[in-house]
This record gives C-alpha cells, sequence and structure tokens, in this order.
C-alpha cells in the first residue's frame, strides 16, 4: 500500500496539497468500483496464489472452530502461512 502511494505522489515528502488531491482521486476511483460492484459488475479473479492463501486460512479457522487446533497452533500456521 505504502508503495503504491508512493508511485502515485512521486515524492518521498509531498506537498499536502497534492497529497489531499491524489486522495480525492483515489476516494473517487473506489466509488466508481462500487457503483459499478452494485449494478451487477465483476470483480478481477485473484491470482491462484492468493486464492491458495485463502483457502488455507479457511480450512485452519475451521480447524481452530472445530477445536482440532489450539489458538497459539493457529497463529502459527497463519503467520506462516502469510510469512510473518
Amino acid at each position: 500500500m505504502a508503495q503504491q502511494l508512493k508511485k502515485r505522489v512521486g515524492a518521498s515528502h509531498p506537498h499536502i496539497y497534492k497529497l489531499i488531491n491524489i486522495f480525492q482521486k483515489e476516494q473517487a476511483a473506489n466509488e466508481v468500483k462500487m457503483v459499478q460492484y452494485t449494478s451487477g459488475g465483476t470483480r478481477r479473479k485473484k491470482s491462484k496464489k492468493y486464492r491458495d492463501v485463502d483457502e488455507k486460512l479457511s480450512n485452519l479457522k475451521a480447524d481452530l472452530l472445530a477445536g482440532r487446533k489450539t489458538c497459539v497452533e493457529y497463529g502459527d500456521a497463519a503467520s506462516y502461512l502469510l510469512k510473518l
């Protein structure tokens, strides 16, 4: 997220008004996306890498809720999956 913002700003220490302008453009783009989604537009598919991580996290959560894993085991496995 910070890298994307830095690319859009184009400077390490931007002027406050330039930063506000960039935030306004980002907000407008997000609002357009929300209107498109609510009117039936489709979202881009996640890449296989992120779909796999989501599935593994869902399985971990199911194991935690079923009592097959403790909170510590869940935290360890999730941090391993997310490379924390």
